[in-house]
């Protein structure tokens, strides 16, 4: 059970900003967000006021219905219900998540996010879990002008180490 939740810690904590909602902050509504406020990093901003909230519904939601999510190098999973088993493993550390910096490249409607992470939680039997690394992803802009998620890899260039899995390679 505990390698399994600090596997999905490890592979959960992507698309991390330098801010972090208090736990006990209400998240600001998604249509609340001005047109400055909706792009790639308010997406990730919001994502990760929702993984800190333990929002798992919301969180979700900011992946694209067939987003790629990297859960360990050489492991990956396609899709809205699989990120979703995915992150509730994740949550179950009542995770906090920061980062110490980090950069968009944009083109139109592609931006690559790349940012230094970290997570601190507790396992359900109570040992700390501090985690951390670089995370390499991208976002797509949608027709109704928002940001999602298209592939999220908390593991940066780690995933080269690994032996590519079949869900690697299109």
């Amino acid at each position: 059970m505990k390698t399994h939740l600090l596997t999905s810690a490890l592979a959960l904590t992507s698309l991390l900003t330098g801010s972090v909602l208090a736990a006990d902050a209400p998240l600001p509504p998604a249509h609340a967000m001005s047109a400055e406020a909706s792009g790639p990093n308010a997406t990730v901003e919001r994502l990760v006021a929702a993984l800190n909230h333990g929002d798992l519904d919301t969180a979700v939601s900011l992946y694209e219905p067939q987003a790629q999510f990297v859960v360990a190098p050489g492991q990956t999973v396609v899709g809205r219900e699989a990120i979703k088993a995915a992150l509730g493993g994740m949550l179950g550390l009542k995770p906090k998540l920061t980062t110490a910096n980090y950069r968009i490249v944009q083109t139109g409607d592609t931006a690559l996010y790349i940012s230094d992470w970290s997570m601190a939680g507790t396992t359900p039997d109570g040992h700390p879990v501090n985690v951390g690394g670089l995370s390499a992803d991208v976002l797509r802009k949608q027709p109704d002008g928002s940001w999602l998620i298209a592939i999220d890899n908390p593991h940066g260039a780690k995933v080269l180490a690994a032996p590519a899995a079949a869900t690697d390679h299109p």
